[in-house]
């Protein structure tokens, strides 16, 4: 198997991306290889909701930026938890 040192693995929290994790994990065991956990804040999402609501103040844009930063870091601590002790990691 080629040896890979480094895996990139973005996460959205969907089951394709645990699926993906675990094959990382597995390959990680193999290789020896570090693996880095990607989770990317959906800001076309937030922008188009922040289109449709009325009377909206950059306080409001700031706390939808502040909500969806918030859930990204929550999906990186629990995709983190899944990865044995034995492996690096980083995100």
């Amino acid at each position: 198997m080629k040896s890979y040192q480094h895996i990139l693995v973005p996460i959205d929290g969907s089951d394709h991306s645990k699926q993906a994790l675990q094959h990382a994990i597995d390959i990680a065991r193999i290789t020896g290889g570090a693996i880095t956990l990607l989770s990317v804040a959906n800001m076309a999402d937030i922008i188009n909701q922040f289109g449709q609501m009325e009377n909206t103040s950059e306080l409001t844009m700031d706390e939808m930026t502040a909500s969806a930063q918030a859930n990204s870091t929550g999906l990186l601590k629990k995709f983190a938890a899944m990865i044995p002790a034995s492996l690096s990691v980083q995100s």
